[in-house]
């Protein structure tokens, strides 16, 4: 959707649909290929991300006190590139920016290296909070930053009254938020 964005305030998108895709070389995002000063929140996506580096299903790149909180990538991303900067979530986390209660159960292609389950890179001064991705959906128990957790484990909130025998979710409307995505366990 964006290029580039500074200083902005970005709430509540939706970017699904069977013909939507996204290409391109680098700082490759479905709401904005790099962020800085960016607050972003509630940004869901099931569009098709496909870059070299500095990729991801959110946003390709933030730097510079951005914040990425309450947003989910359920999609497919392919990387041809450096695919240490290529995330389920975001490619590259810099200086002094954020993620929050954000999770991603991408399936990620990478060509020349393990791919990366939530993000690719993260500088020193960047914080990863209540963030996951989905191992059994993304084909990787590895990431930069969050924690890998099973699908199962992710939405048991919804599957119990208990949240003592399973990960906290990052959602309290789990259910709602998953149907209004569609997370499935497909990687087709």
């Amino acid at each position: 959707m964006f290029q580039r964005t500074e200083g902005a305030t970005i709430r509540n998108f939706v970017f699904t649909g069977p013909l939507s895709l996204v290409v391109g070389h680098s700082s490759i995002g479905t709401l904005v290929g790099s962020a800085a000063d960016t607050q972003i929140s509630g940004v869901i996506s099931t569009v098709p991300v496909t870059g070299n580096q500095n990729t991801g299903g959110i946003a390709g790149s933030i730097t510079t006190n951005t914040s990425v909180s309450a947003s989910a990538y359920s999609g497919r991303i392919t990387s041809f590139g450096q695919a240490l900067t290529v995330g389920g979530l975001v490619g590259y986390v810099g200086a002094n920016s954020e993620i929050s209660a954000s999770w991603s159960s991408a399936f990620i292609n990478a060509k020349f290296s393990d791919p990366l389950g939530l993000v690719g890179t993260i500088e020193s001064t960047g914080v990863i909070t209540e963030s996951y991705w989905v191992t059994d959906t993304s084909g990787t128990s590895a990431s930069a930053g969050g924690i890998g957790v099973s699908l199962a484990d992710l939405q048991c909130r919804s599957q119990t009254n208990s949240t003592s025998d399973c990960v906290s979710a990052p959602l309290v409307n789990w259910e709602s938020f998953v149907n209004s995505v569609g997370v499935s366990r497909s990687t087709n």
